[in-house]
Parts: C-alpha cells; sequence; structure tokens
C-alpha cells in the first residue's frame, strides 16, 4: 500500500480550481466556470473519502525497543527481573498486540 500526502494533493487541486475561477472572471467564460466547479467537486470527493493517516514511527519503534530490551536483560518496565520463559511470554504477547494494531489501525489495500 501506498500513501499520499492528502494535504499535498489538496493543495495542488485547490491551486488549479483557484485558476480556473480568476480565469472565468476574466473571461466570463462557461468553459472555465464549469471546469472550476469540476476541481471542487473533486475536492468534496476527497474531503468526504480520503482518511488521513498518521504513522507514529516513535510508537512502533518503541514497542520494538521494548521487545529487544526485554530480551537483553530480563527486566520489566517496572525494574523486575523475569525468568527466561517470561521474557518469551511476554515478548510474544508484546509482538501479537503490535501486530493486532498495525492490522487494525493501518490494514492493506486502504
Amino acid at each position: 500500500m501506498k500513501l499520499i500526502d492528502k494535504d499535498a494533493l489538496v493543495a495542488e487541486i485547490e491551486k488549479y480550481y483557484n485558476e480556473c475561477l480568476r480565469r472565468a472572471k476574466i473571461t466570463d467564460s462557461d468553459y472555465w466556470n464549469a471546469k472550476a466547479d469540476a476541481y471542487r467537486n473533486v475536492l468534496v470527493i476527497l474531503d468526504d473519502t480520503l482518511k488521513v493517516k498518521e504513522v507514529d514511527l516513535n510508537l512502533i519503534i518503541g514497542w520494538f525497543d521494548h521487545i529487544a530490551q526485554i530480551a537483553d536483560d530480563r527486566l520489566t518496565l517496572n525494574g523486575e527481573r523475569m525468568t527466561d520463559g517470561q521474557a518469551l511470554i511476554e515478548i510474544k504477547c508484546l509482538a501479537k498486540d503490535s501486530s493486532e494494531f498495525i492490522k487494525k489501525w493501518y490494514p492493506e489495500g486502504e
């Protein structure tokens, strides 16, 4: 899935929309008014349908850093030492929760 910058897309379309409005005022042409209406309709559709997703890379990096830290020193966030088995269970839970979060909020194909 490739993400696009919605703000950049909207800004580019608004630029064309405003140019059409400017030309419509100068020429009093139905052509430029119709073209401006088309751009306005595209902006409405984009606003109604495109979802903006902010990827918090620091959050995701933090998850991996925490998993690496548990594998390295077997300490919980409050400093208690875990057995190897407890550390593996904790790593498994963190990995599963992280995976479920990413699948829920960043599904493929959207």
